[in-house]
């Protein structure tokens, strides 16, 4: 299957704020699901990770941060149970939250 490919700055429209409102949207609603245990962060990430993959952005940084999500994703599903996470998850989950941030406002600008 071939990739999607950016329709714009944002990937969404020639109107990168709305790319990175979403995306923003998106990560935040990731970052609160760290809280909420493994299934929902792994459905939260999954989320996230589909957007990003459908609304490609013309930054160097872009496939690594499709990267990191599948890695996270991957991650996620390893791990057993419903149990909070650990501080070590929560701080990769936020890291990969600030990156989707940072990438798509660096494309609205």
């Amino acid at each position: 299957m071939e990739a999607p490919q950016p329709t714009g700055e944002s990937g969404i429209d020639s109107d990168g704020e709305t790319g990175a409102y979403l995306a923003q949207a998106l990560a935040e609603h990731l970052d609160a699901a760290v809280e909420e245990g493994r299934s929902e962060t792994r459905r939260r990430t999954a989320e996230l990770r589909e957007f990003v993959g459908a609304h490609p952005v013309e930054d160097d940084a872009y496939g690594s941060v499709v990267d990191d999500l599948e890695s996270l994703e991957a991650q996620l599903d390893a791990l057993a149970g419903d149990a909070p996470m650990d501080a070590d998850r929560r701080e990769r989950v936020r890291d990969v939250v600030d990156r989707v941030v940072r990438l798509y406002r660096r494309a609205s600008e």
